[in-house]
């Protein structure tokens, strides 16, 4: 069950147990009395079943420290959360002194994985901000899957990179993150060798998402240097969709390189590199190394394709099906949204064991309902 701030409020005390999801999006909590701030919070309090929430769009950035205390603390102590939105909060205008108050003698959560930090513009943020921020969300939280797109990255100073990545670093858990739009092309030549040399740093990392990120305006070597540091990762997905690659191909060689270096990931299973409007020539050189994988690897590529590439990519798909299947405990954790309502339908009676397919079903993929339009696996794992 779904519920609002006005739902919340007025709710039946004999239903508290079956809200899973809070959507506050919009909502203004620094204009609400003290009265009102408290009864939402014992409200959220007594919804023990809560397993997601959204702030998005709530200003949160201008909440006193006092509350945003009381706020995290709250959401830290409810047992089945693990998924938080705190998108577009106008979080960098929260002070590093408001952080260090904010979690002192904070409340140790065990569940929450989930953390939406888009739209906050965390690319002006200081060195001493990061410290204070990650030091806390570390201390409270052990996070798996986190969201940095449309944060204006591009705009970081060299003390500041360091301190987000030395503090991502100490985040063992974190397997997924996005760092889709953020200009990082931008970057001074230095700043942008560090940032992905913190990247590599997360030896944890499955999925990662560069998305957006107009990366074809690099000089070749600079790109493919931190292509080597990300292909060492033992990454399941990588996003490098309408990145401008194309533009390497002024020179043929580089468009091999490139899909060579690409091709060194081992781990990888599921590619996308869709929108970077590759010619045909570049197509046919991705073609024959996809052909001559000895892993299934799925890509993702729009446009005009060659018969040759699409017949690859249909027996790449069937293989990667099929290794799905097969690899039990870890299926629901790595697989994109769409592939898994694919194995779904596929493999549908004794193929899968049952209890898997409960988990998958229970855990991770929702049907598209009037009341529930956008499944929670599509916006927790859109990478």
């Amino acid at each position: 069950m779904k519920i609002n701030y006005q739902s919340l409020i007025t709710l039946d005390p004999n239903q508290v147990l079956n809200i899973e999801t809070g959507d506050f999006k919009n909502l203004s909590l620094k204009e609400l009395s003290e009265e009102q701030f408290k009864a939402f919070i014992e409200k959220i309090s007594l919804c023990q079943n809560l397993q997601c929430l959204s702030f998005e769009s709530c200003e949160l950035g201008e909440l006193s420290p006092s509350r945003m205390h009381i706020l995290l603390n709250t959401i830290a102590r409810l047992p089945k959360v693990h998924s938080l939105d705190l998108s577009w909060n106008k979080l960098k205008q929260f002070s590093e002194e408001g952080w260090h108050q904010v979690f002192k003698d904070s409340y140790q959560n065990k569940t929450l994985r989930v953390l939406n930090l888009s739209g906050n513009d965390l690319g002006s943020v200081n060195q001493l901000w990061f410290d204070a921020f990650w030091q806390g969300m570390n201390q409270q939280f052990q996070l798996q899957n986190l969201d940095l797109s449309w944060n204006e990255l591009s705009q970081l100073s060299l003390a500041a990179t360091e301190a987000l990545w030395i503090n991502l670093k100490a985040l063992s858990s974190l397997t997924h993150i996005n760092l889709a739009d953020n200009d990082l092309e931008q970057l001074d030549s230095n700043i942008f060798d560090r940032f992905f040399v913190g990247i590599h740093q997360c030896k944890a990392l499955q999925r990662l998402n560069l998305k957006g990120n107009n990366f074809g305006k690099l000089p070749m070597e600079s790109f493919q240097a931190s292509l080597q540091n990300v292909v060492k990762l033992p990454l399941i997905l990588f996003n490098i969709a309408y990145c401008g690659l194309n533009q390497f191909e002024c020179h043929q060689d580089q468009v091999v390189s490139l899909f060579e270096t690409l091709f060194e990931c081992g781990s990888l299973k599921h590619l996308h590199i869709e929108g970077n409007n590759f010619s045909a020539e570049s197509i046919q050189v991705l073609t024959d190394k996809l052909s001559q994988s000895q892993a299934p690897l799925l890509v993702d590529i729009k446009g005009d394709l060659s018969e040759r590439l699409k017949e690859v990519i249909i027996q790449n798909r069937k293989a990667l099906l099929a290794y799905y299947k097969n690899i039990g405990k870890d299926f629901a954790n790595i697989l994109p949204c769409e592939m898994v309502e694919e194995i779904l339908k596929k493999y549908t009676s004794n193929e899968i064991e049952k209890p898997m397919r409960e988990k998958v079903w229970q855990g991770y993929f929702q049907e598209k309902t009037e009341e529930n339009p956008e499944p929670l696996l599509n916006k927790r794992y859109d990478l």
